[in-house]
């Protein structure tokens, strides 16, 4: 994305996601996600700022890892306000 957040948003059996087996998209009501940010130098604060307070919605669904069964009207919503 152009804000320098990147998503990975996976489903499968083999994913945290519910159900956790091979289905349809449509099918999935919660996925595994990971958030990945580019490093802003001191100046870029404010865009530092705004991702925390994005993730901060997030914080119960990490495992140390990844976001584990999160929501897909959640996940929605995070690709929504950073698009």
């Amino acid at each position: 994305m152009s804000n320098g957040v990147e998503l990975s948003i996976q489903a499968s059996r083999v994913h945290y996601a519910t159900p956790r087996k091979d289905v349809n998209l449509e099918d999935y009501t919660h996925m595994e996600l990971a958030i990945f940010t580019k490093c802003y130098s001191f100046a870029d604060i404010r865009k530092v700022t705004s991702v925390l307070n994005l993730v901060n919605r997030f914080t119960s669904y990490y495992d140390g890892a990844v976001f584990s069964y999160v929501p897909v009207d959640l996940i929605e919503s995070l690709y929504q306000e950073l698009k």
